[in-house]
């Protein structure tokens, strides 16, 4: 029974991983931690309206 289950779980993974686009097809989204590192060395200021909407639009991977 667990091999059963284990073995969909991975066929799962497998064909979910296939029809990801790679990163040559779509803009790739950032993790917050990332974007909020990439906001500090541009000079935000912690907390502000324009440093949310900055962490904001690197995570969907908007242009900057």
């Amino acid at each position: 029974m667990r091999t059963q289950i284990f073995t969909a779980g991975l066929a799962v993974l497998l064909a979910w991983q296939s029809t990801a686009p790679s990163t040559a097809q779509a803009r790739q989204a950032h993790s917050y931690n990332y974007c909020w590192q990439r906001a500090y060395n541009r000079g935000w200021e912690r907390n502000t309206h324009g440093e949310r909407q900055f962490i904001r639009r690197c995570m969907r991977g908007q242009a900057q």
